[in-house]
């Protein structure tokens, strides 16, 4: 992935501590809660860099329900990146 390689360190810790949330466990009905719960949190004044590792672990797992595949590591790094509004490009067969 070019242009997030450098910042590798940064997005590796938040990518591991997606990885330790578990939402397996719960319904589709209590994803959409937690989806929820998250713009509670928001509203209530939480600072959203701190919820980023659960939202993304939420997005993960609705995905595999989905289409029965978890993102790929570059495919959420990327996704970080964005949401810091850095530029992202990424070669063919990254999974845009």
């Amino acid at each position: 992935m070019i242009g997030i390689l450098s910042d590798f360190n940064e997005y590796n810790e938040l990518f591991v501590d997606v990885l330790t949330k578990d939402f397996e466990h719960l319904s589709d009905s209590e994803l959409l809660n937690k989806s929820l719960e998250f713009k509670n949190r928001i509203k209530a004044g939480e600072d959203i860099n701190k919820l980023l590792p659960e939202a993304y672990a939420l997005v993960s797992e609705v995905i595999y329900r989905k289409f029965g595949f978890k993102p790929h590591r570059e495919q959420l790094m990327g996704a970080i990146s964005i949401f810091e509004g850095k530029g992202v490009e990424m070669k063919t067969g990254e999974g845009k």
